[in-house]
């Protein structure tokens, strides 16, 4: 982590390996021994995965804090550089040297590795001290089965004035910050990109999102929704990491919980797993952040990249703060996680058993200012998520799960104070890692893996147009088209609203002039539209009609203030229900676009539903269909994802509170099948326009039942203006469609 918001760098990663007390400031001692080649049982190895140094904004040399780590009781280290590899040649004035150490560092370094090892020229500014390299200095430290450098980098990116870091460990080649439009984004980009070097080169690669707390830039919300994400620090030794919070924002242990009772109550996938690290970046005293505050212990069986990473990707490793385990095991056939504390001195332990049961309240509300307008920050959570399961005093316990746990983790905290606390009344810690969740993610080990209802993309069948609703009314298959004023075969010179008979491609009358981001719902002998009065609009209208001719026009909903887009409508139960598009104000939506709903007895009248019934403020969920089947509510949204790319998913809940997301997502992603001409009436012209098209979105995806078939109408392009009408079947009924994203 950088000393400063205002200017975010990026940051290397390094390894190491060794044994001994943490201290604050460099000691002379005995080099490692030599290992027990005999030595291949799995043991506890000490790390550290962050830390800074010269060559981004730490305040000493290389060398010099891997000697540190190397002689106080660590296996392996990470020197964590801000978007940069310590490789190459890099020189560094002496004098900005010594005034960021507020030391002379340099004369340190000097005395501890002699004149031949440091290299100096001397320039018109000064004299200058070459940084070493990492393929130079590790040969120094490196001891197979005692001592580990591991190359790596802290990818520093940000999203307005939130910083987002994320360490890759075992990194090769820079990874730059890949930007993105949301928080959400960002975390998703980054971590794309290292997933993306790690499949071209062959070689595993950890990414971990750093300090979720540090400048209040991530909500616990942002980071379950990264399902690919799968470790955070927990705990991190930077006095600005603000580990227990405030008034406002929750601590980073209660985000934990909030985080994994969303996943894997909600989404049905993985938890995050926690990592304690020092965000070193002061080697000279105790102010600031120093080293020795947090690690991770990972029970490996070999000291190597390939090694540690697997042992960590397994969830076999606990971090802290200063409290040492003997042991820590889960037995997932007798259901009991078990553990031994180390005892250090006259120390005592508290064991606490923490986790959320099944059926637990999901209630949530937003944090307000003083003008009661929500926050963006981590929502409060009822007491029931991430709650104390059982308390044991003393340095062992066991927990026998009941089987009503989603998850259960470890905290032991001494009431002695760690060697070097990071903030005032710290007590040393261990934290654990989720255990007993597997099952409720994974399929059983029998079955059959799922297939995702298949879906035949048949074509482009127009060009410029978006909006579009497949419906059956009177034994006919007709399209809603939501005509834009810049269509190029409207003439009218406004927008405008009509249906097109599927089968002899005659339209209807233009009706709804001036409306847009239109939908259609058949109910009885009538046929309904709906559609904002503009886009970025305030109000809903519906249109009725009998004979698709003559329209009765009838005002549905007012939002005043609001940013209204496209509406989705269909009949659930008694009611009926509409899904709408939000764009603004931003205490509505979070993060834009957000689905709200209203409900109608009629379809004339319609009533916002309360601020609960959402999906979802914390991601882009724009163009959302929705359809009820069996007491649940199908919704189908365009995510965004990196490149950009846009592509459709798929939800369903019971009370439009609880999502459940399918596991076979994404529905539809851009392929070559929608560039096939689907309208032979197309001409040359249009052909070469849909052949040349940039094609990185599936949106706006509607559908029907017609005849035993589900019909499907989508638009793909660039989502940047230019866009294309599609159509695709599935070959059965719509109910088999939407429940077989759910197996």
């Amino acid at each position: 982590m950088p000393r400063s918001l205002s200017a975010p760098t990026a940051t290397a990663v390094l390894l190491i390996v060794t044994l001994a007390p943490p201290v604050a400031l460099p000691q002379e001692g005995p080099p490692p021994g030599d290992p027990d080649p005999a030595l291949a049982g799995p043991r506890w190895l000490k790390g550290n995965l962050h830390t800074h140094s010269l060559w981004s904004d730490g305040n000493d040399y290389p060398e010099m804090i891997v000697d540190w780590y190397a002689r106080n009781g660590y296996h392996f280290l990470a020197l964590s550089d801000h978007n940069v590899l310590a490789q190459g040649q890099a020189w560094m004035g002496v004098k900005e040297a010594n005034r960021r150490a507020r030391h002379d560092g340099f004369a340190r370094y000097r005395r501890r590795f002699g004149d031949a090892w440091v290299e100096t020229r001397t320039e018109e500014g000064g004299l200058r001290v070459r940084l070493k390299p990492l393929g130079e200095y590790r040969t120094l430290f490196e001891r197979p089965g005692q001592f580990l450098l591991i190359q790596g980098e802290e990818i520093t990116d940000h999203f307005e004035r939130k910083p987002i870091h994320m360490n890759a460990t075992n990194v090769l080649e820079v990874i730059g910050p890949q930007g993105g439009g949301s928080v959400v984004e960002v975390m998703t980009n980054d971590l794309a990109a290292v997933e993306e070097q790690a499949r071209r080169l062959g070689r595993p690669i950890l990414g971990h999102l750093n300090h979720p707390n540090f400048g209040h830039a991530i909500t616990a919300e942002e980071l379950a929704m990264v399902t690919k994400e799968r470790f955070f620090e927990v705990y991190n030794g930077h006095p600005e990491a603000h580990h227990l919070g405030d008034e406002t924002h929750v601590g980073v242990e209660r985000m934990w919980d909030i985080i994994n009772t969303l996943r894997i109550g909600e989404m049905k996938a993985d938890p995050v797993l926690g990592l304690a690290t020092d965000d070193s970046h002061n080697y000279f005293g105790h102010g600031g952040s120093t080293p020795g505050r947090g690690w991770v212990m990972v029970r490996g069986r070999f000291l190597t990249p390939e090694s540690v990473i697997r042992a960590i990707e397994a969830g076999d490793f606990y971090a802290s703060s200063g409290v040492t385990l003997q042991e820590v095991r889960y037995s997932p056939e007798d259901r009991t996680l078990t553990l031994a504390v180390d005892p250090r001195g006259d120390a005592r332990y508290t064991v606490r058993f923490i986790g959320t049961l099944r059926g637990y309240d999901p209630a949530r509300k937003p944090v307000t200012d003083k003008d009661g307008h929500p926050l963006p920050v981590t929502r409060r959570y009822s007491d029931d998520v991430g709650k104390v399961l059982a308390t044991v005093e003393g340095a062992g316990a066991t927990y026998r799960l009941t089987g009503e746990e989603l998850y259960v983790r470890a905290v032991v905290t001494s009431d002695r104070p760690p060697a070097n606390p990071s903030f005032q009344g710290q007590k040393a810690q261990a934290w654990t890692q989720p255990v007993g969740w597997e099952r409720r993610i994974a399929p059983p080990a029998a079955a059959i893996a799922p297939r995702r209802p298949e879906i035949r993309k048949l074509g482009t069948i127009d060009l410029d147009l978006v909006e579009a609703t497949p419906v059956v009314f009177g034994d006919r298959l007709y399209r809603f088209e939501s005509v834009r004023k810049g269509y190029k075969a409207n003439t009218t010179g406004d927008s405008y609203f009509r249906f097109i008979d599927v089968e002899t491609g005659k339209a209807t009358p233009a009706f709804a002039r001036g409306h847009d981001l239109g939908s259609a719902h058949a109910e009885g002998g009538s046929m309904w539209a709906f559609g904002v009065d503009r886009r970025d609009g305030t109000r809903i209208v519906a249109f009725r009609s009998d004979d698709l001719e003559r329209w009765e026009t009838i005002p549905a909903l007012e939002l005043p203030g609001w940013g209204l887009f496209n509406t989705s409508v269909c009949k659930a139960g008694d009611r009926y229900v509409m899904a709408i598009e939000v764009g603004s104000p931003p205490e509505v939506v979070g993060v834009p676009f957000t689905s709200r709903f209203a409900e109608s007895q009629d379809l004339r009248s319609w009533k916002l539903l309360p601020e609960d019934r959402v999906f979802t403020k914390d991601w882009y969920s724009a163009c959302p269909t929705i359809r009820h089947l069996d007491g649940s509510d199908y919704l189908t949204y365009l995510e965004t994802l990196p490149g950009p790319r846009y592509e459709t998913f798929i939800v369903r809940s019971k009370d439009l509170i609880r999502w459940e997301s399918s596991p076979l997502n994404p529905v539809l992603v851009a392929s070559e099948q929608d560039r096939a001409i689907a309208n032979p009436k197309l001409t040359a012209d249009q052909r070469g326009e849909v052949a040349g098209a940039v094609d990185r979105n599936n949106s706006d995806v509607d559908f029907c039942e017609f005849r035993g078939r589900t019909v499907i109408t989508y638009s793909w392009g660039n989502q940047q203006g230019t866009e294309f009408l599609a159509e695709a079947v599935h070959e059965g009924p719509l109910a088999g469609f939407l429940k077989g994203f759910f197996p």
